[in-house]
């Protein structure tokens, strides 16, 4: 398999990431930090790295209600025990036919630098934060675009809409 796109920067990020730790800055914007503790959740550089795109290929241009949102059910997964234990597990989470979130499984490049400098500095303030208790999807760990109705929302509980996506509790 070829590896392409994020998948390929994910995979040469975390082989030489130990290296990279202190010296990897653009600019003003350091990408990666020490890592640090969010709640019982041990926040490694690499599930900021995830994090961020996650929320730049999901959520980039929304409110802020619809990219915590979406982070928040990044997290929930995490939490939960039917999904991985890990931030980029959750997200790079694939079966056979799926995967956990669609740009993983047709990825592109990112094209717009000032929008992933921002998913950047979302992802880090958001992991930073102390506390997880204020959950706008309460317990959400599915989402989907407002513009569609995919068949897998049936049997969920009622949705919530936070920006530009609708979130469900199983």
């Amino acid at each position: 398999m070829v590896l392409s796109g994020p998948q390929k920067s994910l995979g040469l990020m975390l082989k030489g990431l130990k290296l990279l730790l202190a010296a990897t800055c653009l600019g003003f914007v350091c990408l990666f930090s020490l890592p640090v503790t969010a709640g019982k959740l041990l926040v490694t550089p690499e599930e900021e790295y995830c994090l961020a795109l996650n929320d730049y290929y999901e959520a980039r241009g929304e409110p802020i209600e619809g990219r915590l949102g979406v982070a928040y059910v990044v997290l929930n997964r995490v939490k939960a025990k039917h999904y991985p234990k890990t931030i980029c597990e959750v997200i790079y989470q694939r079966n056979e036919k799926r995967c956990a979130f669609s740009w993983v499984c047709a990825p592109y490049p990112i094209t717009e630098p000032e929008a992933w400098q921002e998913s950047q500095r979302f992802s880090k303030q958001f992991l930073a934060m102390k506390k997880y208790d204020s959950d706008p999807t309460g317990g959400a760990v599915f989402y989907h675009e407002v513009s569609i109705n995919p068949y897998w929302t049936a049997g969920l509980q009622d949705g919530i809409v936070l920006g530009e996506h609708i979130f469900y509790r199983r």
